[in-house]
């Protein structure tokens, strides 16, 4: 990373966000991340472009020692995957945003099959202005869309 991307991936409330919910605090201090950054891509999709298939949160991977978990104790969260989406172009509501199920993080439960219609009351979905950043766990059941 470098350039623009590396004010974005920088920026200290991103850093603030990954040091609250990603970091082990015997690790972090004002020269280190207390955490890893580990994957970077750009994806660019014009206006219909996308497809359908939802996947995690549905309960099934809970293993012990596994990554996608979220949890919880009180005053503290923590998301050992989690994504940061920077939208560099609007995006209006159902109108390609990525879906998400609300409190799937948190699945412990294999997901209804209505899951499987991207029409289905259970998907939310966002508007937000260009510049803007979405943090999600990997845990949360999330698709694109066209």
């Amino acid at each position: 990373m470098a350039g623009p991307l590396e004010k974005l991936v920088d920026h200290p409330v991103v850093m603030g966000f990954c040091n609250e919910f990603l970091a082990y605090p015997a690790l972090a201090s004002k020269a280190y991340y207390g955490f890893r950054f580990e994957t970077s891509f750009l994806l660019y999709r014009s206006k219909g472009e996308g497809k359908f298939g939802p996947h995690n949160g549905n309960g099934l991977w809970r293993l012990p020692g596994n990554s996608h978990t979220y949890r919880n104790i009180p005053g503290k969260g923590y998301s050992g995957l989690t994504r940061a989406v920077w939208e560099l172009n609007p995006v209006e509501a159902g109108d390609g945003g990525t879906l998400f199920v609300n409190g799937s993080h948190k699945a412990a439960y294999k997901l209804p099959d209505s899951i499987k219609d991207p029409h289905s009351p259970l998907w939310s979905t966002y508007t937000c202005p260009a510049g803007s950043v979405i943090f999600f766990s990997e845990a949360t059941t999330h698709s694109a869309q066209p």
